[in-house]
């Protein structure tokens, strides 16, 4: 529910599966307690599955798991999230972007 102290947005997440056990749906369960941390709450979660990069820097890692979470926050917390899930090993890439009201 969206009131006047919070706002919406979309992260974009890029997850490293090689070499992992955990699932696309694990990895975004943890990133769903780190927006809870932040006193977010996630709504709609979204699995693009796995697709190539057009460009890559790494011959080793040529594609990722795309996934999509729209959650509800205070002001500012989309930086402290990036700073937050930028130390999570399993996250290649994020995007925060703010959603039109």
């Amino acid at each position: 529910m969206k009131t006047a102290e919070t706002r919406k947005y979309r992260a974009t997440v890029i997850f490293d599966m090689r070499g992992r056990e955990d699932s696309a749906e694990d990895l975004a369960e943890t990133l769903k307690a780190e927006i809870a941390a932040l006193n977010g709450e996630v709504g709609k979660v979204e699995h693009l599955g796995s697709q190539d990069f057009a460009r890559t820097p790494d011959k080793r890692f040529t594609s990722g798991h795309y996934a999509q979470m729209e959650f509800t926050a205070p002001p500012l917390k989309p930086g402290a999230l990036q700073e937050r899930i930028r130390l999570n090993k399993a996250v290649d890439r994020v995007i925060v972007e703010k959603l039109s009201d």
